[in-house]
């Protein structure tokens, strides 16, 4: 769901229901409402502070909190999906793509928010999607608009920016968003997109050795 099909809590709650009744199986319904910058209700659910604020405080405590509270308003529409939290850990402040729905530049507080982010959203039976897998912190382009190429090493995407996705995965997100950007020096994704490379997707993200049971 997008901002275009939110009119109120009413209408949405029976757009939905009504999705639900009548495609089968019942599809999942998923919206990006990620608190602060990025949100597709502007009223009747509560205005939760976005990624850099929580980044600011640096209390993981407060992020499992904030995802809850959210889980628990989308989950009373039927929402299923929630497509957060941002895991981007901006290296590049000059980042017009990413800006405020970042938790920080430090990959272990990053990780540690978005775990807690993960778990809160889940505890209320609302999936989490961790997103933009690799990671797209040290863009300087914004991939809505443009097709960024970030050209930062393989060992600076692993220990940087993959991590808080590795993290997240360990402790069971639901769902992992990948992003729209070219990694020169990642497999598959030198020359297309990392969301077009199979071996980057289905062969690193999926495998079973990113999550650990190797």
């Amino acid at each position: 769901l997008f901002s275009r099909n939110v009119q109120n809590r009413d209408q949405v709650c029976k757009l939905v229901k009504d999705i639900k009744a009548t495609v089968q199986p019942p599809p999942l319904i998923a919206i990006d409402q990620e608190g602060g910058l990025i949100v597709r209700f502007f009223r009747g659910l509560t205005m939760m502070p976005g990624n850099m604020a929580l980044g600011a405080v640096g209390a993981p405590e407060l992020a499992y909190i904030q995802g809850r509270c959210m889980a628990q308003e989308l989950k009373s529409l039927g929402i299923d999906v929630n497509l957060a939290p941002v895991l981007d850990v901006v290296t590049n402040p000059d980042n017009p793509g990413i800006t405020i729905r970042s938790f920080g530049s430090d990959p272990q507080k990053v990780a540690a928010l978005g775990t807690n982010f993960v778990q809160g959203t889940q505890s209320c039976g609302v999936g989490a999607v961790a997103k933009h897998f690799p990671g797209k912190g040290a863009a300087s382009k914004d991939a809505h608009f443009d097709l960024p190429t970030v050209d930062t090493s393989r060992n600076e995407m692993t220990k940087i920016h993959i991590y808080p996705f590795w993290e997240c995965v360990k402790n069971r997100v639901q769902g992992v968003m990948s992003t729209h950007v070219i990694y020169p020096n990642l497999p598959g994704a030198e020359k297309v997109p990392a969301t077009f490379a199979p071996k980057l997707i289905k062969g690193y993200l999926r495998g079973e050795s990113f999550w650990g049971r190797t």
